[in-house]
């Protein structure tokens, strides 16, 4: 938070997040309490914790409110704000994985840094083989044609270089 104008008195105003697309417990830590700012002190930092949820959704919102400002301030009409948390999680978007008719399984994978990445595939979850490695990010399609071959199949990605 930034204080414009008037900085000589001391200042308090009690802050809380809430929840938008994004949800407290999962992608974040709802936070809550009073900033307080010393005479001649103009800014604030207001600290919210980001959880990884291991789920490549897209980019969620939540917001931040402050109210009860302290005596003689105002807030010019601004007391809430928005903020993004771009997705960080690698993985597969949920319910990407699908069997199709004819054996072969598609999925699609969220990559959401630049680096070297392996998908990787197993039978058993103990011994797990390549199947692709990706050297880009972002939306990630696959399919994987000789899954028809086996009567269960588990995949995992790895992040494994810069």
């Amino acid at each position: 938070m930034q204080r414009l104008g008037d900085s000589s008195n001391a200042l308090t105003v009690d802050y809380a997040t809430s929840d938008g697309t994004a949800k407290a417990g999962l992608n974040y830590v709802a936070t809550n309490g009073t900033l307080r700012l010393a005479p001649l002190e103009n800014s604030k930092t207001i600290t919210v914790a980001i959880l990884r949820d291991g789920l490549a959704t897209g980019p969620v919102t939540f917001s931040v409110t402050v109210r009860n400002p302290s005596a003689g301030v105002l807030f010019g009409g601004l007391n809430r704000t928005t903020v993004t948390i771009q997705d960080s999680d690698t993985g597969f978007f949920p319910r990407s994985i699908t069997r199709q008719a004819d054996g072969q399984v598609s999925l699609a994978l969220n990559l959401p840094i630049l680096g070297t990445y392996v998908l990787q595939t197993s039978t058993n979850l103990v011994d797990w083989s390549p199947l692709r490695t990706y050297t880009t990010s972002g939306y990630q399609p696959f399919t994987d044609t000789d899954a028809q071959k086996f009567s269960h199949r588990f995949y995992r990605v790895l992040k494994t270089g810069p």
